[in-house]
């Protein structure tokens, strides 16, 4: 650390700011803070910027006297900044030290404001620049970085129980004696996440904080410093801090265990969209535009609660659906040890967790893509757990059994408007609670009561799916998509070749097997035939969700991998319960679930590896879309959705699945008005699949007027596309072929 000397001072008000290439902010920042509280001496903590920002510091007036310098050589990162800039403030005996953003997003006219709040008699410990209380907001954010923020507030929120507006503001005024207080030396976070750990330290040991409205905008200048490293840092520090306030042997062997499914899906982060999941985050993406189908631009027969999750996942950008695909594992594995703790205690939830993590991190369901099974799978399991916590021996409070019957009613009818086919949940609820009403004499006016209380639960998500369909295209229309469109595209499919779903349906049951799935499915209805004499409400439960699971694989039609991760919330319970078995069944169980634990832990990382290997899909994807202007179109024939995401374009055509192309428009006639209306025809046309596949186009129709129509601009990984006639573009080399960029026009 190289020290620049400085003179010494009675100043008792300094501000810490740290920078990293900030040379476009930072003279501006320190006459702003010199201009608000002129008493202010200014210290730059500078992690040795290459863009100049210590020279211009040096340049400053006042420089060595109240404009000080802290060039440091050592690791990186806003909270190592911010700790040597406190020990600095600290060895000089201020007594209130000042934290800001460089970057101006943090308004230096608000800092009396800070300093009064933590001066004088009735002084606060700690005074935050709140963008969260009244009074408090943002300019110039976009829609994803508010999500963003809001989200990162309340997980800190929720998990540490901090009654904090703004845990993660950077602008605040501490007491000296609360950095004292706090310890400020030894916190360990790197990041950003040094704000909360301050602030979570300050509320540990009881010191008073207050939060002040500010109007935050943002950087003027230079460039975020947030990336994912950061964020996941902050995001296990935050979840590792609560846990060494609990120790609770239950709850923090399960909070471990889900955190390391987060972590293991991380290995897939860079891989490419799988075809539903890149399919659904382009339907996501143009649901708000024009166009008059189910979701403005795209028809897709799935419910919005799907695709509002993708709408959510592509405001944190390119990886969104991964990034929500692991934090929906975290929440499966959370729920899973719930219910394991809700039905045999605290054996059983580590080893129902211990099964769900293993379920969440296989390559062989696919669960790292965010796809509908998955989300509804962790609906359908938070349910699940609070109709158990309901009806479990003596029961919650009637407040709290109200609230965990709102739950159960609410997960079942969530995952059924998130995936049509997962009614599991709604089956494990009813028949759990008849089962009750009829052996539990005593309490049956109690449970008709919560039972009522369910089906308001149920209702809520129901309601709000008919609500938004009925202001859009219409409750029909919906109903049609989930479940009218199952009908009519499982004639369409008897029609052809089954050839290959037969094929699936055994690659599926060998995956079944390799997945743990299939072996643990065995002893559990072994034990369920030994015991159908005993009644037992929570067995004939599993049993008739698992029976709903089942029809839900059987009857999906093409055996896809990831239909199998429908069957496990009925798996995972059912661990948990074969676990704390007396006998054989016991140790079966254990060692199935330390196998694919083992297994999971070894192949992920493999598996990551293969999975970011840069797909064809990305290639011919991303080469339109590097060809392509902004407001340009595409339509790709006649399947791979993920292909049309990949170009970041407004689709043309309404069906970007082979499936819905098969069924809604057999003949190709709303493709070929499509092609053929100059006010709808696409500026791209993508030859994915043969222009007869499915024998789709026999009369060539659709090859005769993409011929006419379009000029061949470029063959991209074995895959045509054309460019409608009279339009010029800038066309790329095949990225899967060595060749020039050239230009192609009228």
């Amino acid at each position: 650390m190289i020290e620049v000397p400085l003179a010494q001072t009675s100043e008792r008000i300094v501000a810490v700011i740290p920078t990293f290439n900030e040379a476009g902010n930072v003279a501006q920042v320190i006459a702003r803070v010199r201009a608000a509280v002129p008493e202010a001496h200014v210290l730059i903590v500078d992690d040795l910027s290459p863009d100049g920002t210590a020279d211009l510091v040096r340049a400053q007036p006042g420089y060595g006297e109240v404009v000080h310098l802290l060039s440091r050589d050592g690791e990186r990162g806003l909270g190592n900044a911010y700790r040597a800039g406190f020990a600095w403030a600290q060895a000089r005996d201020y007594t209130v030290v000042l934290q800001l953003d460089a970057d101006l997003s943090h308004p230096p006219e608000s800092l009396p404001a800070l300093i009064e709040a933590v001066s004088g008699t009735d002084a606060a410990d700690i005074a935050i620049g709140s963008r969260y209380v009244p009074g408090g907001r943002t300019e110039g954010w976009p829609l994803r970085r508010r999500l963003i923020s809001r989200a990162a507030g309340a997980y800190v929120r929720a998990v540490l129980r901090l009654p904090v507006g703004d845990p993660t503001a950077g602008f605040k005024a501490y007491r000296a004696t609360t950095l004292k207080a706090i310890d400020v030396a030894t916190t360990t976070t790197s990041g950003y996440g040094f704000q909360v750990e301050c602030l979570w330290r300050a509320h540990q040991s009881g010191l008073r904080i207050v939060e002040l409205p500010i109007t935050f905008t943002d950087r003027v200048a230079g460039s975020s410093k947030m990336t994912l490293g950061v964020a996941t840092e902050a995001a296990s520090k935050v979840m590792s801090w609560r846990l060494e306030s609990l120790r609770h042997p239950v709850a923090t062997p399960v909070v471990i265990t889900a955190l390391l499914a987060f972590v293991a899906h991380l290995f897939y982060l860079r891989g490419s969209l799988l075809s539903d999941e890149g399919g659904f985050a382009m339907v996501a993406r143009w649901w708000d535009s024009a166009g008059g189908h189910l979701y403005g631009a795209q028809w897709v027969d799935r419910p919005p609660g799907l695709i509002s999750v993708f709408w959510l996942a592509n405001q944190l950008g390119y990886y969104g659906p991964r990034i929500v695909a692991g934090l929906v594992a975290v929440i499966f594995v959370l729920a899973a040890g719930w219910a394991g703790w809700a039905a045999r205690g605290a054996r059983a939830a580590r080893w129902a967790a211990l099964a769900a993590f293993f379920l969440v991190v296989t390559p062989v369901t696919q669960t790292f893509a965010l796809n509908g099974e998955l989300v509804a799978s962790t609906w359908s399991m938070i349910a699940v757990a609070a109709a158990i916590t309901l009806v479990r021996d003596r029961g919650p409070t009637l407040r709290r059994a109200v609230g965990f019957a709102l739950l159960a009613g609410f997960g079942a009818g969530a995952s059924l408007m998130t995936k049509q086919n997962f009614a599991d949940a709604v089956a494990f609820v009813a028949v759990l609670g008849l089962g009750h009403l009829i052996i539990d004499k005593a309490g049956r006016g109690r449970l008709a009561v919560l039972g009522g209380v369910a089906v308001v639960g149920f209702a809520i998500p129901v309601a709000a799916t008919a609500l938004w369909a009925a202001r859009n295209t219409g409750v029909s229309d919906l109903i049609y998509a989930m479940y009218g469109f199952r009908i009519d595209a499982a004639r369409v499919m008897s029609e052809g070749s089954m050839a290959a779903a037969n094929a699936r349906s055994v690659d599926l049951a060998w995956k079944s097997l390799a997945c743990g799935l299939l072996p643990v499915l065995i002893p559990l209805l072994i034990l369920g035939v030994r015991r159908l004499r005993r009644p037992s409400p929570l067995l004939f439960a599993v049993l008739a969700a698992l029976a709903v699971e089942l029809v839900g694989v059987v009857f999906g039609g093409n055996y896809w991998p990831h239909y199998l991760i429908g069957l496990s919330p009925m798996v995972v319970l059912a661990v948990g319960v074969l676990a704390t078995d007396a006998g054989k069944v016991q140790w079966s169980a254990r060692a199935l679930v330390v196998v694919g634990v083992v297994a999971a832990v070894v192949l992920t990382p493999i598996a990551g590896q293969v999975a970011a290997q840069t797909s064809s899909v990305t290639k011919v994807g991303g080469w339109v879309a590097e060809a392509a202007h902004p407001d340009d179109t595409v339509v790709s024939l006649y399947s791979h959705a993920n292909v049309v995401g990949e170009t970041r374009l407004r689709p043309a055509y309404p069906y970007a699945w082979s499936l819905p192309v098969r069924t809604m428009d057999p003949n190709l006639t709303e493709l070929y008005r499509t092609l053929t209306t100059p006010s709808l025809a696409p500026t791209w046309v993508i030859g994915w699949d043969r222009f007869n596949t499915w024998k789709l186009d026999g009369d060539h129709r659709i090859e005769q007027t993409v011929a006419r129509e379009y000029v061949l601009v470029q063959t991209v990984c074995k895959h045509p596309v054309w460019l409608r006639r009279g339009v010029e573009r800038t066309i790329p080399a095949d990225p899967c072929a060595d060749g020039q960029t050239y230009e192609v026009g009228p």
